[in-house]
């Protein structure tokens, strides 16, 4: 027992398993196209501010990379050497952080914008102890705005079914490789304007300012998401996690002239 036991007992829980997120972004600030320097992740900062920030945080993923990430989080074990445990493994009984909560009343909820089957999801989501599993198929998966507008939705229809506390676990998906297709990185202001886009210099174009816009972005939609829930006051009594789940693979020559 320390400072911190028992804090969120009894609160919802939303946990955000952030695609590709590294602890680089952090309070780190870039040029936008007018000069100015603005932080690539300013919502994932405020968060890190405001609550308890644990940056001493090593992936634990092997070939089965976000769903390795899922298994650790929700088992507290180390994934298989040799494929995926979510694909290998889905018929071993598991003491979860969901089968332990469930004990205490809470409802367990998943929302992925990409094919439930992935990753063998439908059913292992099911072993480790979860109540439903909201998925949705557009290509690789909905972008992080529409997922997350649709998620606050889900929140608040377990809230009025009282289905309360409740664990949450979302997972967004435009920050997920390969970061091509720059031109839907769109942000906006308070204005509804859109904001200056990053300015790259001589990574224009290259995998690390792709990433760099994409992360943007989905700092953006995250921020929108917890906007959202301040508007509905469904953070009441509700408390945020976050976590990236894997590391981004972004080219080392790239990085060193990042930097």
């Amino acid at each position: 027992e320390n400072d911190y036991t028992g804090i969120i007992k009894n609160q919802n829980i939303i946990v955000i398993h952030s695609e590709s997120f590294e602890h680089f972004l952090i309070g780190r600030e870039v040029p936008d196209i007018e000069g100015n320097m603005i932080e690539i992740t300013p919502n994932t900062n405020r968060l890190a501010a405001e609550g308890l920030y644990f940056s001493n945080f090593y992936t634990q993923e092997s070939r089965g990379t976000s769903a390795d990430s899922e298994f650790v989080f929700n088992t507290s074990l180390l994934p298989v050497n040799n494929g995926a445990a979510f694909i290998t493994h889905f018929t071993h009984k598991y003491v979860t952080t969901q089968s332990l909560l469930k004990e205490y009343g809470y409802f367990n909820m998943y929302m992925h914008g990409n094919h439930g089957a992935f990753w063998n999801r439908n059913t292992m989501y099911k072993v480790l102890g979860y109540d439903v599993f909201y998925d949705k198929i557009i290509g690789l998966g909905i972008n992080d705005y529409s997922f997350f507008m649709k998620s606050v939705d889900y929140l608040e229809q377990a809230i009025m079914g009282e289905k309360e506390p409740y664990w949450a676990t979302l997972i967004p998906l435009t920050n997920h490789t390969p970061w091509g297709n720059v031109d839907k990185y769109t942000t906006y202001d308070e204005f509804g304007a859109v904001q200056p886009d990053i300015d790259c210099g001589t990574l224009e174009g290259k995998k690390v300012c792709n990433y760099l816009k994409s992360v943007r972005y989905a700092d953006w939609a995250f921020g929108e998401f917890w906007q959202e829930l301040e508007n509905r006051g469904l953070l009441e009594n509700t408390a945020i996690v976050f976590y990236g789940d894997h590391p981004a693979k972004l080219p080392m020559d790239q990085m060193e002239d990042f930097y």
